[in-house]
């Protein structure tokens, strides 16, 4: 099989096929061929009309992995209502950011998904911090729909963000 930018139409079937039909996702693809992923699902789209079988308007699935435990969850909906921020950066882009000291937690939301970077070093004889954001759209919507009958703070700004994003906002 060619190795090269272009596949001829039997190499990409061929493809296709171990994802449509031996139910292979296109990332276990892209990484046995040693192919980029959203070239695969570029030609796929383009010569099948493979929409990833995903909610309609999402190309990706959500990366998060959200604790299971309801003591857990409202942890994290505490962190995000007391040192979290809900951002609005564009017509339909939210994030949720969190900045904090304390590398354990900022370690296990890190393990959830989403990006941590840090340490960042500040000036003077303050304490490093690290910052967890959650950008991806998929990601925004599945953290806020779970979090969102936890949050005191900032449910006003998590409702704003579900109506922009067009996800159910659950009672209080």
């Amino acid at each position: 099989m060619s190795r090269g930018p272009y596949l001829k139409p039997e190499e990409s079937a061929a493809l296709y096929r171990r994802v449509s039909v031996d139910g292979l996702t296109v990332a276990e693809l892209a990484r046995e061929t040693g192919r980029d992923k959203s070239a695969l699902y570029r030609l796929f789209n383009r010569r099948f009309g493979y929409k990833a079988g995903h909610a309609a308007g999402y190309a990706w699935s959500p990366t998060l992995r959200l604790p299971q435990s309801p003591e857990r969850l409202g942890y994290l909906a505490g962190i995000i209502d007391g040192e979290g921020s809900i951002l609005r950066s564009g017509e339909g882009r939210w994030s949720v950011k969190v900045t904090m000291t304390d590398e354990p937690i900022m370690e296990w939301m890190g393990s959830l998904g989403g990006r941590l970077s840090g340490p960042y070093q500040p000036r003077g004889n303050r304490k490093p911090t690290w910052t967890w954001t959650v950008a991806r759209r998929r990601d925004v919507v599945s953290l806020l729909t779970a979090v969102r009958p936890l949050l005191f703070v900032k449910a006003a700004r998590a409702d704003e963000a579900a109506a922009e994003l067009s996800m159910e906002t659950p009672a209080a």
